[in-house]
């Protein structure tokens, strides 16, 4: 979605080696190979799914001519925006981010939430029609049976914050606001009908190049940023609590908490394992 909203800014993922491992050469993801939400589709034996501002065709050429290539959105959508952040940008100029110094993506997640509102109603508008208009959408029912995935978010916040120049204690502060902005998107795709949550929390990036190089700080035994991995260790932790009070609130609903900080630091501890 990103590479598609700013064609003009070239986004890394747009270049190689992203992509190399899969799908062999640069397709806007973040990584050499398949992501989270890849992985899933996989389990679910799906095709993985189209991005949200691909728009419903695509002219694509065909022989000697053009052909609109349709978009299959029956099995999902994908609206996650790299370096989207879960607080809006009024909210991060509120919290002491300099959002025109450093790298911010204004495709917040209430932006993506209002993605979600706009392909529910073409959806639902879609299935009113029998022919060939509702075979790219999903079916009314799926958006209950449908699995979420609000997140993750938080990273992004943190890591505008800290380019900003404010203290690790300042962004600690920070959390409990990101942590709400979170469970308020979970608590609004209730309110539509979504019943089936997997709350991505963030991993432990103070052990990635980017801020082992970006800022100085103390290193635990993995060579770490203390400081850092303190943030994203207390977000995972309020986020775990805030998501067990809402599955309590909610109890109607399927609330599962992925807890990606300690999944790492798994492989970091025992290695051999995996």
């Amino acid at each position: 979605n990103a590479v598609i909203a700013f064609p003009q800014q070239a986004f890394q993922p747009a270049r190689p080696p992203y992509g190399s491992t899969f799908p062999g050469r640069p397709d806007s993801r973040y990584c050499d190979g398949k992501l989270i939400i890849d992985h899933l589709a996989d389990a679910f034996k799906v095709p993985l799914l189209s991005p949200f501002l691909g728009g419903f065709g695509q002219l694509v050429e065909k022989g000697s001519g053009m052909a609109v290539e349709r978009r299959d959105y029956r099995n999902g959508v994908c609206f996650s925006v790299a370096l989207a952040t879960a607080l809006s940008v009024p909210e991060l100029l509120l919290e002491g981010v300099k959002v025109l110094d450093v790298k911010i993506n204004p495709l917040t997640s209430d932006v993506q939430y209002e993605w979600f509102q706009t392909f529910r109603r073409a959806s639902l508008v879609s299935a009113a029609f029998a022919g060939k208009l509702g075979q790219d959408f999903p079916r009314p029912e799926a958006f209950e049976d449908a699995l979420y995935l609000p997140g993750e978010f938080g990273g992004n916040d943190y890591r505008a914050a800290l380019l900003s120049g404010l203290s690790f204690e300042r962004v600690k502060g920070m959390v409990p606001s990101v942590v709400g902005k979170i469970v308020q998107l979970t608590q609004n795709l209730y309110e539509t009908g979504a019943r089936n949550f997997l709350v991505m929390g963030v991993p432990p990036q103070g052990c990635t190049p980017f801020y082992l190089t970006m800022l100085n700080g103390s290193r635990d035994e993995f060579n770490c940023h203390l400081q850092v991995n303190e943030i994203y260790r207390l977000h995972d932790s309020n986020l775990k609590i805030a998501i067990k009070g809402l599955r309590q609130k909610l109890q109607d609903t399927n609330l599962m908490f992925a807890d990606y900080y300690e999944a790492f630091m798994s492989v970091m501890r025992h290695p051999l394992k995996y």
